[in-house]
């Protein structure tokens, strides 16, 4: 064993929910609106609402397909002078790894090809209060005034994502090597 910490779990595996995370269970999101014509071609409107961002909105989704998605990698085996198949031989096999506890793992040393991102277990969903208030006045030559609020508060607004896998930087600058073995979790669950 080569004393790496941490495994990768997938949701809906192994008697995991199907959710990458706790379900969010107080996102209630009222709407209210209104339109009320006053005499003398004045109409005031207003709406209130609440919403919420997706839980799998933008880079938030990219843990999600690890090990679901499909890819595949064909190489030239003489630098490109000559195609790596035809596709009138069909597609090469692409194999897919299985899903648990070694996915993406190499021996320390080995190039990286996974480097895993999670969403945390507690993780709750962004939300804006957004409401307007307009008032309309109808004006002589067929000109129309309009005066509006608009506004949109929001709170638990995520940040840039964080990859805590990082190799460490030395000094605030770059790393000291560019060694698979100075990641906190290296990608390996075997020593060489």
């Amino acid at each position: 064993m080569s004393g790496t910490p941490g495994v990768i779990v997938f949701s809906g595996r192994d008697g995991r929910s199907k959710y990458a995370h706790d379900f969010d269970k107080n996102n209630f999101s009222p709407r209210f609106g209104f339109a009320y014509k006053l005499p003398r071609g004045t109409v005031i409107r207003g709406g209130y609402a609440i919403a919420y961002n997706g839980a799998y909105q933008g880079a938030v989704a990219n843990p999600l397909i690890a090990g679901f998605s499909l890819n595949g990698s064909f190489t030239s085996t003489d630098g490109g002078f000559t195609r790596a198949f035809s596709f009138r031989d069909g597609m090469p096999a692409i194999t897919r790894e299985a899903l648990g506890p070694g996915f993406g793992a190499v021996r320390v040393g080995q190039a990286p090809r996974f480097a895993p991102d999670y969403i945390q277990q507690d993780h709750v969903n962004a939300y804006s209060h957004q409401y307007n208030f307009t008032i309309q006045k109808e004006l002589p030559g067929n000109l129309l005034l309009e005066a509006a609020y608009i506004a949109n508060l929001s709170h638990k607004l995520g940040g840039v994502n964080v990859n805590v896998n990082q190799i460490p930087l030395v000094n605030g600058r770059g790393p000291a090597a560019q060694s698979q073995a100075a990641r906190p979790f290296r990608s390996s669950t075997t020593s060489p």
